[in-house]
């Protein structure tokens, strides 16, 4: 069970960031929807609720996302529907219920750096920035790939560009946390894919997209060796719903079916 001592809604970032770095226990608050299922012990519980993180805003070079916008609020950003095909509002769709959707936060996503998230998978293709108190600015993959207890997301920064994108996975029912998942970005003439749900959270398949982007021009004879090799370099695990060698098994289908829905966009 959840254990939380004290409860402070911070009055600033630099506020947050001191009560953060008080104790080891102390936790910056997302929605707190998975946080509250845990068993872990909280000193100070550091809630951001006032400092208006939650914004989804169009600047020269970006799209930010602020830290405390919810994914229902990316659902029904008409901003986010005129960029990558619509892919960010068409992702959290599906995840779970709107209740659910309502009190989910970007921030809590990222930083919950969740095996199982859709959005992280996108974002990971997207070429997503974190923002991080103190104007550090870090990919997204390098964020996952590096914890520290001791950061405050600020915002997502997403390259404004002209591009193209697709999300694909396969679970057992609608509303319930995919099996395997998979997005592909194609921003002319680059291509970026990520995998995420192995169970571990997203990665890069770097492979593939060194394959791909040393091409002059693609078409479905290359879209087919590059997803036959987009798992290459991956670790797939178990978990209660399937296993490592499904995941591995259906991860090259649905990186066909994400980059050629990409492609017959474009040539079509």
């Amino acid at each position: 069970m959840l254990s939380i001592q004290q409860y402070i809604r911070a009055k600033s970032l630099e506020h947050a960031f001191q009560l953060l770095s008080e104790d080891e226990q102390n936790a910056i608050l997302g929605g707190n929807l998975f946080l509250r299922l845990s068993n872990r012990r909280i000193k100070t519980a550091i809630d951001l609720t006032d400092l208006h993180l939650k914004y989804i805003s169009e600047e020269a070079e970006y799209l930010e996302i602020g830290a405390m916008t919810t994914l229902r609020d990316i659902e029904t950003s008409v901003l986010l529907r005129g960029f990558y095909s619509g892919v960010l509002p068409r992702v959290v769709t599906d995840i779970a219920g709107v209740q659910v959707r309502n009190q989910a936060t970007v921030g809590g996503t990222v930083g919950g750096r969740y095996g199982f998230s859709d959005l992280l998978t996108v974002l990971m293709a997207l070429d997503a920035k974190v923002e991080l108190y103190g104007k550090s600015v870090v990919p997204l993959a390098s964020y996952l790939a590096n914890p520290s207890k001791l950061e405050i997301i600020e915002k997502l920064l997403i390259p404004k560009t002209k591009g193209r994108a697709s999300f694909q996975s396969v679970r057992i029912s609608s509303g319930d946390f995919a099996l395997l998942n998979v997005a592909a970005v194609f921003v002319a003439p680059y291509w970026r894919i990520s995998v995420g749900a192995r169970p571990a959270a997203a990665k890069e398949a770097t492979t593939a997209m060194e394959f791909l982007n040393k091409l002059t021009s693609t078409g479905r004879q290359e879209i087919a060796e590059a997803a036959a090799n987009v798992g290459v370099g991956m670790e797939f695990g178990d978990s209660m719903k399937t296993g490592a060698a499904y995941r591995r098994m259906i991860c090259p289908v649905l990186a066909r079916r994400a980059m050629e829905e990409i492609w017959n966009a474009d040539n079509v």
